[in-house]
């Protein structure tokens, strides 16, 4: 199956997010032009300032303050601003300007001369193989330091509004990336702490990882990368939308906001003669008729069916209603055959198993056996080639509905 060539926090992290903007990514590499958005703009620039203060730091050189502010002001103003984006209704370019200011000398008062600990890098790349497997990664770590106290500090900071806990699943996925990153680089390196300053928040996370939880986070990244590949070798890639969508290069050609730019008539009809208001009407009625009873159930069906086959044609994920959205998700997934498909079929691959000692599936569960076993390659290579004649490709498609609150309504009503 194919791969990426190496795999990052970035990647997996857009996987989990968006399998869609995964796509345009990674796999097809569409390129546009970069417009950079003020805050990761503000956290860039950042990190750049913290990175001179600690070299100079190591040089036991205190940068002066002034000079800092000076430093951060001139690399915004290398930034052409017709370049920058901004998607809060309550902020402005200059609003983040000041935000990274503030916050860095909020950081200078606190932390300096940036000498405590011993340097080992800064914006440091690192290129390691997942333990017990051939994938490779690359990673970039803020800061590497060596505390008097002989703990290695690996540095992440953060300048966003959100406050993670070392329990949270951000923290523990690109924290522990950066362990693994340093165990395999440094062995030498025993004693290891995760270190992630929020800098909005004046606040500093820190974690020390166990070794069972540290072998727990290979087999999930293990797992997370096959994903991947089944989602390539599938060609399975459904859009997610959420609050992120508003930073997405992609939304001009993403299938869940394909119809509202239509709408809006920002978008060329892909869709033959099939309007943008035809859309929404179909939408409408297969909300309408989602409220009824089981009685229109032969009716519902014939409006999913309508709009899977428009999402297939026409790449549109969600459909816009005045009532709320239709949401058409269409997954390629594979399943093994059933007694109903093809008895003969059935019985060879239950010998099959039951010949091959997978008694935890019998009676014989294909669903747990395809999920679990096969999916997550957790069988012997040769009975995993052996059972690839029992499973064929199958599409599952879902058809959700997402409905308008009384305040959405509200708010249409005074916008109109």
């Amino acid at each position: 199956m194919k791969r990426l060539g190496k795999y990052s926090y970035s990647s997996l992290n857009t996987f989990e997010s968006c399998r869609k903007k995964f796509q345009f990514t990674y796999i097809d590499k569409i390129k546009r032009e970069k417009k950079g958005n003020a805050p990761a703009i503000m956290g860039f620039i950042a990190h750049r300032v913290l990175e001179k203060l600690y070299k100079l730091g190591f040089e036991n050189v205190l940068y002066p303050k002034d000079e800092m502010v000076k430093y951060y002001q001139d690399e915004w103003n290398k930034i052409v601003i017709d370049y920058i984006e901004v998607t809060s209704d309550f902020q402005t370019v200059d609003d983040y300007i000041k935000i990274g200011e503030q916050i860095l000398c909020d950081y200078y008062d606190k932390f300096q001369p940036f000498n405590q600990d011993t340097l080992l890098g800064s914006e440091l790349n690192l290129f390691f193989t997942l333990p017990e497997t051939d994938f490779q990664f690359n990673c970039r770590i803020d800061r590497l330091s060596k505390r008097a106290d002989g703990v290695i500090e690996i540095v992440d900071y953060q300048t966003g509004t959100f406050l993670a806990k070392a329990t949270d699943k951000s923290f523990h996925f690109q924290m522990g990336l950066y362990l693994l990153a340093v165990r395999a680089n440094y062995p030498d390196f025993k004693e290891i702490e995760l270190v992630q300053y929020y800098l909005r928040h004046g606040e500093t996370v820190r974690y020390r990882m166990r070794e069972d939880e540290e072998d727990n986070l290979i087999e999930e990244f293990k797992q997370m990368i096959i994903e991947t590949m089944n989602a390539t070798s599938l060609k399975s890639f459904p859009p997610t939308e959420s609050s992120f969508c508003k930073f997405c290069d992609y939304a001009d050609i993403c299938p869940a906001k394909i119809h509202n730019l239509m709408i809006e008539g920002e978008a060329e009809s892909s869709t033959g003669e099939l309007s943008a208001e035809m859309l929404k009407d179909l939408a409408n009625k297969f909300i309408e008729k989602n409220k009824e009873s089981k009685a229109v159930k032969e009716e519902l069906d014939s409006l999913k069916a309508q709009l899977i086959e428009i999402s297939k044609q026409h790449e549109i994920s969600i459909f816009e209603s005045d009532l709320g959205k239709v949401n058409v998700s269409i997954k390629n997934d594979l399943k093994f055959v059933t007694k109903t498909d093809d008895p003969k079929a059935f019985s060879e691959l239950n010998y099959l198993c039951r010949e091959s000692g997978l008694d935890d599936f019998f009676v014989l569960d294909s669903r747990a056996l395809m999920k679990d076993g096969v999916k997550k390659q957790r069988l012997a290579p040769e009975l995993q080639e052996k059972l690839q004649q029992f499973i064929e490709e199958v599409e599952v498609p879902r058809v959700t509905v997402k409905k308008k609150s009384e305040k959405d309504t509200d708010d249409r009503k005074i916008i109109r």
